[in-house]
């Protein structure tokens, strides 16, 4: 339950001792966030004093700065109507209380207008104060014996106390408390900053990671370009040079063929001279016959292989 909380119990205290005054629009275990709202402010102190506290609090007054239009007061500008006009109700009533005109004073309207537990606890001092210390005290302190042990005591704590220690304490607890609560949501947003800055870290190492990847690709292919342009450098050498040699080779053949042509027109020539010589003899001399036959016999190989030579060299 809300009451157990001890950020409000004190709070939860004062709504439920707040219910039992007759005709109290307060309910009892009622939201806190409703004593925000200032028309309920009016009615439980005119409860709590009386009929003769009177504060001019409607929402709409004269603008008469200017031409004298009704405009809408602010919930801020109603708290100060109501405040300034309870101190000044007390001054005159001679009510010297100096824990109710400090509480007052403490009061920050716009923290009470966004529901702040520390002006809320504030409002609660001021509106038990002012049951306590009014001309129907005796009504208010005999209302808060029905009300259950626990309320009880939360309520006779700031009774009893008029150093005002309790109430001290319940402001510094309540103080600590908001501070604890602000310091957890900066540690909730600074994990969050945190995480992020590790997603980031994170993301920053993957893109990292991958630039050094497409590094090391690009380094490869360029490595394997340079190792394919050398493999064409060298082939090009051995290309020049196998064109040099062949250059040599065809300048050789063609020094070999111009001498093969010449040495077959003087074998052709011998050849003739030697047929003619060959047939004399073979009329003439039995003997010179063989010998020539052996002759012939050697110029028809020798002559076969300058053919094939010269085919040869020819070809290529």
């Amino acid at each position: 339950m809300a009451s157990q909380d001890p950020n409000i119990r004190f709070i939860n205290a004062v709504i439920n001792w707040l219910s039992i005054f007759p005709d109290s629009r307060v309910q009892i275990d009622a939201d806190y966030l409703n004593l925000t709202d200032p028309s309920i402010i009016i009615e439980v102190l005119k409860t709590l004093i009386g009929s003769d506290f009177e504060v001019d609090s409607s929402a709409e007054v004269k603008d008469e700065e200017n031409d004298g239009s009704l405009v809408i007061n602010s919930d801020i500008e109603v708290y100060e109507t109501i405040f300034v006009g309870l101190k000044s109700y007390f001054k005159s009533k001679l009510f010297s209380r100096k824990k109710l005109y400090n509480y007052v004073g403490m009061l920050k309207y716009e923290e009470l207008k966004n529901g702040d537990l520390y002006a809320l606890n504030i409002l609660c001092f001021i509106l038990l104060e002012v049951g306590l210390h009014s001309f129907k005290s005796s009504i208010s302190i005999s209302i808060i014996s029905e009300l259950n042990e626990d309320d009880q005591k939360e309520l006779k704590n700031v009774m009893y106390d008029e150093n005002d220690l309790f109430g001290k304490n319940l402001m510094l607890t309540q103080r600590l408390s908001a501070l604890e609560l602000e310091n957890l949501k900066l540690k909730e947003s600074f994990k969050k900053i945190e995480q992020e800055q590790k997603t980031a870290h994170k993301h920053f190492e993957i893109n990292e990671n991958e630039k050094h990847g497409i590094q090391l690709e690009y380094e490869k292919a360029l490595h394997d370009k340079d190792l394919e342009l050398e493999k064409l450098k060298y082939q090009l050498s051995v290309f020049k040079n196998s064109n040099n040699d062949l250059k040599q080779d065809n300048l050789q053949l063609k020094n070999d063929l111009e001498d093969i042509g010449k040495f077959k027109s003087q074998l052709n020539r011998k050849k003739h001279n030697y047929t003619t010589e060959s047939t004399i003899t073979h009329n003439s001399n039995g003997e010179k016959s063989i010998a020539s036959d052996e002759l012939k016999w050697e110029y028809n190989i020798l002559s076969s292989w300058l053919n094939r030579l010269y085919a040869s060299k020819k070809a290529r």
